[in-house]
């Protein structure tokens, strides 16, 4: 049996008429009528009794009447179903985000979505963002926030759909006693002579790069066991 004919002789047999059920479907009388009558020679049997004043199910009509609509009712649950999925209202959402941002950002969105999504559950995951790109790429994420330096941007920009949501300026930390640490004027230049504590591999990597692009090189020793890093993202 056809299910769109079947879900057509729903739409006639709601709207009590041929006419009225073409207007609902967008399609010609005739054609409707066609639709219907290729229905009943699938069936076997006359479904409609027509008359001056529109159209009533026989017995057999009726009974296909009720399960055309449990037929389209399905059909609606399923469609807000997948609705609820791609609208992300329900469902499971893999993320994945770099420790700071997990600390800062993500309690906040927990909270928002749990109030504009309570059927979506998230799972999460702590990862560099390097780690976090190729866990998109191998399905093992469905969402990540991460960052990047110009001097090291991450790859993947065919393959993943990329929303950029702010830009961060990079600090550098200064001890409170540093003779320029209240200067408003203060470059990165200013800072050459200084040593400096570099961080993780792609801050070290910033640094280096954007020091080069102010004439120094400096002098970058690896942090301290629990030392925060002068590289803030």
């Amino acid at each position: 049996m056809d299910p769109r004919r079947l879900l057509i002789f729903r739409t006639v047999v709601r709207n009590g008429s041929i006419g009225a059920g073409a207007r609902e479907l967008g399609w010609t009388q005739p054609a409707v009528s066609q639709h219907l009558a290729a229905l009943e020679k699938e069936v076997g049997t006359q479904l409609l009794l027509r008359s001056s004043s529109g159209i009533t199910p026989t017995e057999a009509g009726g009974r296909l009447a009720a399960h055309a609509e449990a037929i389209a009712a399905q059909l609606h649950a399923a469609e807000e179903e997948l609705a609820d999925i791609t609208a992300l209202r329900r469902g499971t959402v893999k993320f994945g985000t770099f420790p700071s941002a997990a600390a800062v950002v993500l309690p906040p969105m927990l909270k928002r979505l749990s109030e504009t999504a309570p059927d979506l559950d998230v799972t999460f995951s702590e990862l560099e963002p390097p780690d976090a790109v190729v866990a998109l790429r191998e399905g093992e994420l469905d969402l990540a926030l991460v960052f990047r330096y110009p001097c090291s941007d991450i790859g993947d920009e065919g393959t993943l759909e990329w929303t950029p949501l702010m830009e961060d300026r990079v600090m550098a930390v200064l001890p409170r006693d540093h003779p320029r640490a209240e200067d408003p004027d203060l470059t990165l230049a200013d800072l050459a002579k200084d040593p400096w504590i570099a961080g993780c591999e792609r801050c070290r990597a910033n640094l280096i790069s954007s020091a080069r692009k102010a004439g120094f090189s400096p002098p970058c020793a690896p942090p301290p066991p629990m030392t925060r890093s002068s590289c803030s993202s």
